[in-house]
This record gives structure tokens, sequence and C-alpha cells, in this order.
């Protein structure tokens, strides 16, 4: 059985990559989501890219902007490079800019964009864009939050 329009199994839940070097923040996402997606998590992007080229079908990823050792636009690169285009949703503590800098050289390099969240941001914020997202199989301009 498929659910409408995503063409998923609904008897799985679908799967959520939390990338973010700061650990309380992917183990909060991680509990706050464990009902509603199949969460795994990554705390650099280098691991993030190893899994996600190794699942290969991994629904959504949840991506810090900037992160210490590899940061968002080297994983965009480096999956790109291994023909892998999750939808992403970008997260930041970083200025508003930078995020959109961020996310508009993802649209540019075929991704997903499928908004982005300003830190702090709520539980329910990230969910209704998440939910959002897979609701929609094409390519279009992020939502600010």
């Amino acid at each position: 059985m498929t659910e409408g329009g995503i063409g998923k199994d609904v008897s799985r839940l679908h799967s959520m990559l939390i990338v973010d070097d700061d650990h309380e923040v992917t183990r909060a996402l991680k509990r706050s989501f464990r009902t509603t997606f199949d969460v795994t998590i990554a705390n650099c992007g280098r691991i993030a890219h190893e899994q996600l080229v190794a699942m290969n079908d991994v629904d959504l990823v949840v991506l810090d902007v900037t992160m210490p050792d590899y940061d968002s636009v080297e994983l965009m690169l480096d999956l790109r490079a291994s023909n892998c285009f999750p939808k992403i949703i970008l997260i930041s503590g970083w200025r508003k800019s930078v995020m959109e800098s961020v996310a508009a050289f993802g649209l540019a390099s075929g991704f997903d964009i499928v908004g982005t969240l300003q830190k702090p941001f709520t539980h329910t914020m990230l969910l209704e864009l998440a939910l959002e997202a897979l609701k929609s199989n094409s390519v279009h301009t992020p939502t600010h939050v």
C-alpha cells in the first residue's frame, strides 16, 4: 500500500537523516521525531555522506549549514559527485544570509532544498516543514522560516 503521491509503503516510517555537529541537537531531534520518522543521526558531514551513499533512499535530510570539519556545501558537492540528491532542510544558528546563500547553491546544484530554519526552532516548525516536503515530489524554492 502506498501513500498518496509519495509512493512509499505506509507500513514503514519515512527516513530522516539529521546532520549536526551539536550532539545535543541531534539527540533532541531524534527523540522528537522517533515516532514520526525512522531517524538516523550523523554528527559530521563525512559520516553523513557515507550514510547517504550507503542507504541511497533517505527521504529527508535535516542539515546544519556550518560544521567545523566538513560543512553543508562540501557535503552537497560530494553527494552530487556520488549522484545522490536527497530532499534537504537546512538549519543554522548563523545569519539568515549565510543560509540563503547555501540554499541557493544547493538548488543550483540540483538538490531539492525544501526549506530553511533558523535556530532555535520548535519541533512543530520542523515537523510541518518535513511533512510538507514529503508531500511534494518537485524541486521548488525553499521556505524561509
